[in-house]
């Protein structure tokens, strides 16, 4: 594996969370930044902290860890962090720059969308929160989450999806993420429920919230 190639950014609102962001990776990938989607998201859930405190969270697609290290600050039982293996190191740097802020058990993990979800992920079942921001940039990954999602979910499992529309066919791939999901989860745009809704239209973001359907599973 490539070296990791760090710059360092300080999120003071965030109890001065450290990230250390890939300026290779960010080459071929972007899962070495931090994405406005993420930061969204972020906001929406320290504005609503009882949705983790207690939790058992799992991050898909983490990239730096942002989101999911964030949310480890809201004392969580559990956080876990996903994305490919190339992505690992850099997760575990973060973790290990913020290892003294966080008050929970928190691993970083690899996950194939296109594999089913190996032992080390399932083994750590069930999982009360799901979350993913930015994750949506190619048809193929529509697919692949939604299998991921359906896969992983339990009956009680509620997912929080942080999105950055900068195109329209972004937004495409948006609905048709949620219109493969319609049998298993309702779904409710929560954008407004956060203070910054305002800031966040502005920007084209948006934030989805989906529960189970519990017939399904």
């Amino acid at each position: 594996m490539p070296p990791v190639r760090q710059s360092r950014r300080t999120f003071p609102e965030f109890g001065d969370l450290d990230i250390l962001t890939d300026n290779h990776l960010l080459g071929q990938d972007t899962g070495g930044d931090v994405w406005l989607g993420g930061y969204a998201l972020t906001r929406y859930l320290h504005l609503h902290p009882s949705v983790i405190e207690g939790k058992r969270v799992l991050e898909l697609g983490s990239g730096t860890g942002f989101v999911g290290l964030s949310l480890a600050l809201l004392d969580p039982q559990l956080v876990v962090l996903t994305d490919r293996h190339a992505l690992i190191p850099l997760l575990q740097a973060n973790i290990a720059e913020n290892t003294t802020r966080l008050g929970c058990t928190i691993h970083a993990l690899p996950l194939d969308w296109e594999r089913a979800p190996p032992p080390a992920v399932t083994r750590l079942q069930p999982f009360d929160v799901i979350v993913a921001s930015e994750v949506l940039y190619e048809p193929p990954a529509v697919r692949s989450l939604a299998s991921t999602l359906i896969s992983i979910a339990a009956p009680h499992t509620v997912v929080f999806l942080g999105c950055c529309f900068y195109s329209e066919d972004h937004v495409n791939l948006a609905k048709q993420l949620l219109h493969s999901l319609r049998s298993r989860f309702s779904c409710e745009d929560v954008t407004t429920c956060s203070e910054d809704h305002k800031a966040l239209a502005v920007h084209c973001l948006v934030i989805y919230r989906l529960d189970p359907l519990a017939q399904h599973f």
